[in-house]
Parts: C-alpha cells; sequence; structure tokens
C-alpha cells in the first residue's frame, strides 16, 4: 500500500492531534480504493404543481363537508355534498347567455355581408347624380361667382363636420365640407337644419331638402344633386366599414367566452350534483364552504354581474367602449368561486437555483435526496431551465460590481425543480427543504481525505510516504471526484 501524509495547513488543524508539548503530529494513512459519490447540497421551496380547484356558485346550499383544512384525503374520498335544488337555473342561464352571443356574432356577420352588397347600387347612383351636375351647370345662364366669408353666420364654423369627414375622407376634406354647408347658411338656411342633415347623412337616414330655404329653382336644383352625391359617398363609407365588421371579432370573443361559461357551468353543476371527490391522494389547502350554508363569495359585490344582453345593447351604440365592455363580460363570466382546493401528491416539487458552476454537472433525470423537519424522501430533477433567471443567493461579483459602479451582467442563476417522491405531511408547500443531488459515483476509487490534499493556484498534491527511504516527497495529482470527507484521485500515485 501507497502511503501519504496529511499535510497540516492552518485551515485543518482541528484534524490534527495535539501532542503533550504542544506539537503537531503527522498521520501516515494508507491510500484505498473505494466507492465515492460526489453531491450537490442546495436549498429549496416547496412548491405543488397539481392543484386540484372544486368551483362552487353563489347562493348553492352546501348539506354536509366532510374535510378540513389540512386535511389528509385519498384518492375517491367524499369532501362534501350540495342541495341540488339549489343548482336549478345555473345552466339554463348560462345557455341563455350563449345563445344571445351567438345570435348577436351571427348578425354581424349577415350585416355586414348585406352592408357590403348595398355598395354597387349607390355607385351607380352616384354616376347619375354626376351626370346631372354636369348638365345643369351647363345649363346655367351665368357662372357662379365666387362666393365671400363674410355672408356666412358665424355659427357655421361651430358645426361638428369631423364625423362626415371621417365618412368621405377620400373624396372631401372638413374645409370643403364646411364652404359646401356654407352655400345654404348665406341663402337662409338655419344651424338647426344644416346639423340635421350631417346627422343623417352620417347615419345613412333620409333627409328634408325643403329645410334649406333661400334658393331659386335651379339653384336648388344643382345644389340638391351635389348634396344627394355627397350624401351617397357618406352612406358608402359607412357601409365599408360595417363591411369590415370591425366588432365581428368582439363579438366572437363574447360568444367563445358565453360557451366556455356554459361548459364550465355544466362540469360544475355535474360535479355539484353528485358531490365532490378527490382525485387522488393530497391534502386540502383551502376550504371556503360551510355545512348547511348557502354559498356566499368572501368577497362579494352587488354591482359584478353583467348582464349579457345589456352589454349587446350597449355595444349597438355609436361610440361603445368595446375593450372595457368585453372586459366586464369576460370578467363577469362564470360567477363561480373556489369553494375547496387539493394540493395532490403526485406533483409536489422543491424549486431551486443552479450557479454556472453546477450547472453542467446536473442533469433531468439525476437523483437526489429532499430533506424536510428531519424526514428524507427521495426525489428527481424534472426541470431545468433553458433561461438564466435571478436567485436569492449572494452573488459578490455583483455586489462589488455595484460598489465600485461596474456595469451588472445577466443573472447567474438557472430556475430548477425536483420532483418529491410520496410526500406526506411533513412536505409542506412554501416551506424550505435541503435537496442533496447525486452528480456523479464511481464505484472502485482511490480515495484519500480531503486533508490529505493541498490546492494551490498550481495544481493539486498530496505528500507520499516512502517507507523503504523513511522519506516524503510532495508529488502532483489529478484530482476527480468529490464528497464530503473524500477526494478521488485520478492519476498522480502510481
Amino acid at each position: 500500500m501507497k502511503k501519504i501524509i496529511v499535510a497540516i495547513i492552518a485551515a485543518a488543524v482541528i484534524f490534527v492531534k495535539r501532542e503533550t508539548d504542544n506539537r503537531y503530529k503527522a498521520v501516515i494513512m494508507d491510500v484505498a480504493t473505494a466507492p465515492i459519490t460526489q453531491t450537490l447540497s442546495t436549498t429549496g421551496t416547496v412548491e405543488s404543481t397539481n392543484r386540484g380547484e372544486f368551483v362552487i356558485y353563489t347562493g348553492v346550499v352546501v348539506k354536509d363537508v366532510f374535510v378540513k383544512l389540512g386535511d389528509k384525503v385519498e384518492e375517491g374520498q367524499l369532501l362534501a355534498t350540495f342541495d341540488s335544488a339549489s343548482l336549478n337555473g345555473i345552466v339554463a342561464m348560462k345557455q341563455s347567455e350563449y345563445d344571445a352571443a351567438k345570435v348577436n356574432y351571427y348578425n354581424s356577420v349577415a350585416a355586414a355581408q348585406e352592408a357590403a352588397a348595398k355598395i354597387p347600387a349607390l355607385r351607380v347612383q352616384i354616376v347619375e347624380y354626376e351626370k346631372q351636375i354636369k348638365q345643369l351647370e351647363a345649363a346655367a345662364e351665368n357662372k357662379e361667382v365666387e362666393e365671400k366669408d363674410e355672408n356666412v353666420p358665424a355659427w357655421v364654423d361651430s358645426i361638428d363636420y369631423s364625423k362626415l369627414a371621417s365618412l368621405l375622407r377620400d373624396e372631401y376634406t372638413e374645409q370643403e365640407i364646411r364652404d359646401f354647408f356654407a352655400k345654404f347658411a348665406r341663402r337662409g338656411a338655419s344651424r338647426k337644419s344644416i346639423s340635421d342633415i350631417i346627422d343623417s347623412m352620417t347615419n345613412a337616414a333620409s333627409f328634408d331638402m325643403s329645410s334649406l330655404m333661400g334658393m331659386s329653382s335651379a339653384e336648388s336644383e344643382l345644389m340638391s344633386a351635389q348634396l344627394n352625391v355627397m350624401s351617397l359617398k357618406a352612406q358608402i363609407g359607412l357601409l365599408e366599414t360595417q363591411s369590415k365588421n370591425v366588432l365581428g371579432s368582439t363579438y366572437e370573443s363574447m360568444m367563445n367566452t358565453a360557451k366556455a361559461n356554459l361548459d364550465s357551468a355544466k362540469t360544475a353543476v355535474k360535479q355539484l350534483e353528485k358531490g365532490w371527490y378527490a382525485e387522488g391522494a393530497g391534502i386540502v389547502s383551502e376550504l371556503n364552504i360551510t355545512a348547511g350554508q348557502a354559498f356566499v363569495p368572501a368577497a362579494a359585490s352587488s354591482d359584478s354581474s353583467v348582464d349579457i344582453n345589456s352589454l349587446l345593447g350597449l355595444m349597438s351604440g355609436s361610440t361603445p367602449d368595446v375593450s372595457g365592455l368585453l372586459s366586464s363580460f369576460m370578467s363577469s363570466g362564470t360567477q363561480t368561486s373556489i369553494g375547496l382546493a387539493v394540493e395532490y401528491y403526485d406533483s409536489f416539487i422543491a424549486t431551486f437555483s443552479l450557479g454556472k458552476a453546477d450547472i453542467l454537472d446536473v442533469q433531468v433525470g439525476k437523483t437526489a435526496t429532499i430533506e424536510s423537519l428531519g424526514k428524507e424522501y427521495e426525489g428527481e430533477v424534472t426541470f431545468i431551465s433553458p433561461v438564466a433567471g435571478g436567485g436569492s443567493s449572494l452573488d459578490i461579483t455583483s455586489m462589488f460590481g455595484s460598489m465600485t459602479g461596474a456595469a451588472s451582467g445577466g443573472s447567474n442563476t438557472i430556475p430548477a425543480q425536483v420532483l418529491i417522491k410520496n410526500p406526506d405531511e411533513r412536505i409542506i408547500i412554501g416551506i424550505d427543504v435541503n435537496i442533496d443531488i447525486i452528480v456523479d459515483t464511481v464505484e472502485d476509487a482511490v480515495v484519500v481525505p480531503i486533508e490529505a490534499v493541498e490546492t494551490s493556484s498550481v495544481g493539486s498534491f498530496v505528500y507520499k510516504f516512502n517507507q523503504e527511504t523513511n522519506t516524503v516527497s510532495r508529488v502532483e495529482v489529478e484530482i476527480g471526484l468529490a464528497s464530503d470527507t473524500q477526494y478521488q484521485i485520478v492519476s498522480g500515485l502510481s
């Protein structure tokens, strides 16, 4: 057997026996072969990735509750039962909401198609009116003289032409529209009559030309034709907007949300009718129901419910707040609350962070041991993030960098998870646990105590004892695996 001397350094004096005369004694140990396992030790936090949530509607009467908060449950165990009479009408209400949303969506699609179909006929009418305008202008005895603004009433500029201009954006500017109606104002048309006609044009409604007074017969015919052309073009602008079915996607989202709410209601009511059963072994982590009482959510609000028919009516307004209305509808959709929740044992994990120096040693599938409240559990690495993230450990480099004004780099930690096998009541969500991950094992390794190895910037060395010459030589060695108490010597002790 080769022998080595345990080197005595200041950091390892506790491993050295002191003689009575206060001298230190070098311990000569035989080099041995033995299995060695290298582990990575860290801490993590317990989480659950399989939470079973049992939902309940406001007003449903709870008959019996068979568990308490924190109770362990087994697969198939009955948790609670409910009064079936209190469930009447829930699915019917959701069905009605879905039917209304579906009708409105398909109506919006049909309206868009109808709007597109009307446009060609309006273009034909415009062509006819434009021909008439040319004839009327050619037949006029005197060319129209330039009209000056000093004869225009001041209120002409207070009328809102913007909405009409938006419909006629490719045909007339807002100034051109203002100048056109100023002609009517010069001839005695009132502010109300002009405003009414503009409102009619922007809503594709008919209007009465007789309200525009003060024109000769020929002049009236020409300006009437010009007004009709503007009105028809405004109608086309409105129909083109309708044909794009701008609100169609919103109606569709409401329909899909209503359908999801209906499906959820059917599933929830079916569970409530049968009673709630645990889908696996686990622990009750939330309990908000009481036997013999109608369920009322802790944060119930009298105005949180939105009637879908009222919502659809609001959407038909001239300027609906689509995003706000849809958000209100979707947030009020199911109108359910969590009555009870179970954290299932098949998916308890401990989350932790790997450092840059460890990431190449740990892979998914590695065996781990998790220690919690004095008990050990088998585990397995099931996830290593492909993206670095923040960690809770102290990064000395980052600390000194911030103190010296150096730029902060990327994160030095990688999120990871271990699955905890066969957890019990000592595995508590949110608690810190100790994690030991087996990095590698060599069964027949040359091993020496950690104290026997001297490591410096130039390499690793041991002091080799020659029994024949009774001398000690310092030899360089290659280190392999490391446990808490030993190093594997890969080479150097031949």
